[in-house]
């Protein structure tokens, strides 16, 4: 019941929100942001990426300490391969986004994750194999995140840049929070719903959701059009934020 009632605290907020926006002269966020496909769609997908991290980074350990009798010191070095991975890839994927654009680069990366997930909740793979199969979660997140969120920034005018950068940074924050929850209801459902290993049932079911959730957030970039010019962030808003060079 309490979370019933907070949901609904949550969509009548939000909507009271908008009508509030919509009349005001001065608004904290311009509504009219959200016409630009590539904005949204950015938004949208991002969101949705960090609800995917956020998501397997906490259903992995259970698996690996119960389902796999590892103790938490080991389990932390398996898991290690995905945030590691992420950040190798990260900044080849932002210099190589001046060249292809963000769509190519954002739809390949959530495809990317999304096929690792699928193999992982499919197949359950040994210790070594999960952590290759992390890694590939890692490589296409990261090759999303920095060519998503440049995108994003360079579509909204300078003008719009603060504004821009607080909703893309409160999509970090609603994703991770969604990503635990979410991820930690499917787990648990699933756990319960079974005569098999309840870790190893809940984390395989778990972990499908989450490649269905990269699916769609494919499907939203690739929604984003490639005809807008792209630059990065730094070049986007030079005077403002700092290029990564």
């Amino acid at each position: 019941p309490l979370s019933v009632c907070l949901f609904l605290v949550t969509v009548s907020t939000g909507a009271g929100f908008v009508l509030w926006e919509h009349r005001a002269r001065a608004p904290l966020l311009d509504l009219s942001l959200f016409r630009k496909i590539s904005f949204t769609a950015g938004l949208a997908s991002g969101l949705l990426s960090y609800l995917v991290l956020f998501g397997t980074m906490f259903a992995v350990p259970f698996f690996l300490e119960r389902g796999r009798h590892m103790n938490p010191g080991q389990a932390g070095l398996v898991l290690t391969a995905l945030p590691l991975a992420l950040g190798c890839a990260a900044p080849f994927a932002d210099r190589l986004a001046e060249r292809v654009g963000p769509r190519p680069l954002t739809v390949a990366g959530m495809l990317i994750t999304a096929f690792a997930l699928a193999v992982v909740g499919l197949g359950q793979p040994p210790g070594w194999l999960l952590v290759c199969e992390l890694g590939l979660v890692g490589v296409g997140l990261g090759m999303f995140t920095p060519a998503n969120n440049s995108a994003i920034m360079s579509s909204v005018p300078r003008s719009h840049a603060g504004a821009a950068s607080g909703v893309l940074n409160m999509t970090r924050g609603l994703g991770t929070a969604l990503g635990l929850a979410l991820t930690g209801l499917v787990f648990g459902a699933a756990a319960g719903q079974t005569s098999l290993s309840p870790d190893t049932n809940g984390f395989k079911v778990a972990v499908l959701f989450l490649a269905g959730v990269a699916a769609l957030a494919a499907l939203l970039a690739a929604t984003r059009g490639g005809s807008e010019p792209f630059h990065t962030t730094g070049q986007a808003f030079q005077g403002i934020t700092v290029a990564p060079d």
